[in-house]
């Protein structure tokens, strides 16, 4: 339960210094129950009169600092499964500085407190105060997270930077994610998330499905626009659970050009599209090392050493190494380089990191950029093609198709591309040399099934490797591999009549004579002429027999006039002796032959 203490709401004079705020929770399975952590982040002026200290110095990275305000910032939620509900303030907030901005004047931070409730929910926590900056009048402050244990163990974070800069008709992103940074359920997927504009100004909008907003033309240079976006939390099904989360956003409207820095853009890592006008999103996988170049092209004065003042919203994982090098004289602009060197297994994760950056010499800002890196489990290749598990064949006619893989990972490599150990080629079949270049390989399978191979079932096998790799290089031993198994059928009693064959030839193939073949393919009126002279031509070099209970080989022959070797032939996939017991049902071909009857 929350305890109300410290000083009543209102007691501090004072307005106009709450920047940005986010509230989202998780369920604290540590101490169990019906327990939920809330998280605010906040930013807010740093050099707001109750912030000041006893040395009447203000706020650094690591001081803590009590929320003031002229209407105190408080948490308020209400536990509505008990029999009374039960109201809970807490107006004692305390911020944990996290970076800070003298030029700026902001301070930003988090503010963390534990909840138990009574039951699952939903339940609802608001986050309020007074007064928001660069607004006209004493404007409040309201943002809520509603809580359903039962629906999900969250609601999502949005991490978007403290102060946002924005040119009239531009947009930005409010980048949402698992509060943990989390990339998806355990069952696996993704964690999806919808946007939805909450009270705010009139002609700013919103993509829903990207969280992407933008600013009205009809803005006015120098305003402040409080912005408040709700983000929900998806189900697997894409609709909504009862889990959502609120930011309140200030937008400081920026004169379009000028002496504003241009935009920068990002390099290194390949970029697999975009979010809003500057943001890129990528795909990284364990095991590998990454790192993403961004150039501030714009910078006004590139001789003056460390230009920019660069923010962000603190979203880089302790291992990313980020790293700012100062234009020099007669060299490339200022650079914003992220590192990282060895992504491990355990490590997957979506990070999304936001900045933005302050020229000192001028004071003016460049708009915010957000990267959305996904770093994934580093898998063996994955077949691309082909996308067909089971092929239907023809005596005498070739098929053949091309096997892809991809590895995933850009910068691994695809080092075999072949048969899977003790798999084999059906007789006549063939595999082409792989090709293979990078993360990629191909090579192409072709069978022209032989006369005997008329009711095969086989199963082909492929594999694919990546490169072998030590656990200290990349954090993973060994090569990986995977496997792709395709089922190979050979339809019985039809056989393709290739180019310039004759009746007579295809009958020597079935060891028989050209009268019987003719006979059992009663639509063709002149065989010399028509058999051979157009590809394609299908003949049929038996009938389809339907084995009965109490069937045998030898007993089946007999009845045909034809021997067992024949019936062998025809049926390549019969194994055994000639006592084997025939499942009932099955189909046999057989060339029947009224005018011998061998038993052997």
């Amino acid at each position: 339960v929350l305890l109300v203490a410290g000083m009543m709401a209102g007691e501090c004079a004072g307005q106009g210094h709450f920047r940005f705020a986010n509230i989202f929770w998780e369920r604290n399975t540590t101490v169990g129950g019906f327990t939920v952590t809330y998280t605010i982040r906040s930013s807010w002026q740093r050099t707001y009169p109750e912030f000041q200290k006893p040395d009447l110095s203000f706020p650094v990275v690591g001081d803590t600092v009590r929320l003031r305000g002229l209407k105190t910032p408080t948490l308020s939620t209400v536990d509505t499964n008990v029999s009374a509900p039960l109201n809970i303030s807490l107006i004692n907030l305390d911020l944990h500085v996290t970076s800070t901005s003298t030029a700026g004047d902001w301070i930003t931070g988090t503010t963390v407190i534990t909840q138990e409730y009574s039951g699952l929910g939903p339940y609802e926590a608001t986050f309020h105060g007074c007064c928001v900056a660069g607004v006209t009048g004493n404007t409040p402050f309201s943002i809520t997270t509603q809580v359903d244990m039962g629906a999900s163990s969250f609601a999502p974070a949005i991490v978007p930077v403290p102060i946002i800069y924005a040119e009239p008709g531009r947009n930005f992103s409010l980048p949402a994610q698992h509060p943990r940074s989390l990339l998806g359920p355990a069952g696996g997927g993704m964690f999806r998330f919808k946007w939805q504009m909450g009270a705010g100004v009139s002609g700013v909008t919103l993509e829903e499905s990207l969280g992407v907003v933008g600013v009205p033309l009809s803005a006015t240079v120098g305003s402040v626009l409080p912005v408040v976006v709700r983000v929900h939390l998806l189900d697997g099904m894409g609709s909504p659970t009862g889990s959502w989360s609120e930011i309140a956003q200030n937008v400081h409207v920026m004169a379009v050009g000028g002496p504003v820095p241009a935009m920068p853009m990002p390099a290194g890592m390949p970029s697999f599209g975009a979010l809003s006008e500057t943001d890129r999103t990528y795909e990284q996988r364990t095991g590998f090392s990454f790192s993403i170049e961004v150039v501030f092209a714009g910078v006004t004065m590139p001789g003056s050493g460390d230009a920019l003042e660069v923010y962000t919203n603190e979203g880089l994982p302790g291992s990313v190494i980020m790293s700012m090098v100062p234009a020099q004289s007669g060299q490339a602009p200022t650079k914003l380089m992220l590192a990282w060197d060895r992504p491990c297994v355990g490590d997957e994760q979506a990070i999304d990191f936001c900045f933005a950056a302050r020229e000192i010499a001028s004071g003016t800002y460049l708009p915010q950029m957000c990267l959305s890196i996904k770093v994934l489990l580093d898998l063996p290749p994955a077949f691309v093609t082909p996308t067909m598990n089971h092929y239907m064949l023809r005596m005498g006619a070739e098929t053949s198709f091309q096997v892809e893989v991809l590895d995933a990972a850009v910068a691994d490599e695809v080092s075999f591309l072949g048969l899977a150990p003790t798999n084999t080629l059906p007789t006549g079949a063939t595999l082409s040399t792989p090709e293979l270049q990078g993360n990629r390989g191909k090579l192409t399978f072709a069978w022209t099934p032989l006369p005997t191979a008329g009711g095969s079932d086989l199963t082909l096998c492929l594999q694919a490797k990546d490169i072998p790799a030590t656990t200290y290089d990349q954090c993973r031993s060994g090569a990986r591999s995977n496997e792709l198994c395709i089922r190979l059928t050979v339809e019985p009693c039809k056989y393709v009549v290739r180019d310039k064959e004759t009746i007579a030839d295809v009958a020597s193939l079935f060891a028989t004579d050209w009268v019987q073949l003719w006979a059992l393919n009663p639509s063709i009126m002149e065989p010399d002429y028509e058999v051979g002279k157009s590809l394609g031509t299908v003949l049929s070099t038996g009938h389809m027999y339907r084995v009965d209970s109490g069937d045998y080989l030898n007993a089946i022959a007999f009845k045909f006039g034809t021997t067992l070797k024949h019936i062998l032939m025809l049926n390549a996939n019969l194994t055994g002796s000639a006592d084997a017991v025939l499942e009932v049902g099955s189909d046999l071909c057989v060339m029947p032959n009224s005018c011998i009857r061998e038993t052997d």
